[in-house]
């Protein structure tokens, strides 16, 4: 291999390194998905602490967990990449559930600034990081 090539083979690394946090988002973002959706599941908030109980007129609606009648609000839950941000949103009348109102408990779907990072989401993060090192690493050893 000529220096040129040795080169050009070095360059494509730091290209991808540049690009790492994107490919990282992209990695991370369903996993984080995959964790809003296991919520809903389990009837738990972004920390593990179970949501509010139904009230009996609801449960007469529909059994356990809360949030999950219809499954609009599970189905309108998602987590994506926008280059190196991950993006979670949640349907419009999560607002209400997010923080409850004066005639309902609150259920929080996403995260709040206060509690920080969840765990799970943590955990995709360092899992999409992992990889993505080791797709680097797999790159200079065949430079």
């Amino acid at each position: 291999m000529s220096g040129y090539e040795s080169l050009l083979k070095v360059v494509d690394i730091l290209a991808a390194v540049d690009h790492s946090p994107n490919e990282i988002a992209e990695r991370a973002a369903p996993k984080i998905a995959e964790a809003l959706e296991e919520q809903y599941a389990l009837g738990q908030d972004p920390y593990g602490a179970p949501w509010a109980s139904l009230q009996p007129s609801t449960l007469k609606k529909h059994g356990p967990p809360p949030l999950t009648d219809s499954g609009d609000m599970k189905s309108g839950t998602d987590a994506v990449s926008a280059g190196p941000q991950i993006i979670a949103t949640a349907p419009e009348p999560a607002d209400y559930h997010q923080g409850g109102t004066r005639s309902m408990p609150a259920r929080p779907i996403l995260p709040n600034e206060n509690q920080g990072l969840p765990s799970s989401w943590e955990k995709a993060l360092k899992e999409a990081a992992s990889e993505v090192e080791a797709t680097m690493q797999r790159r200079i050893n065949a430079a």
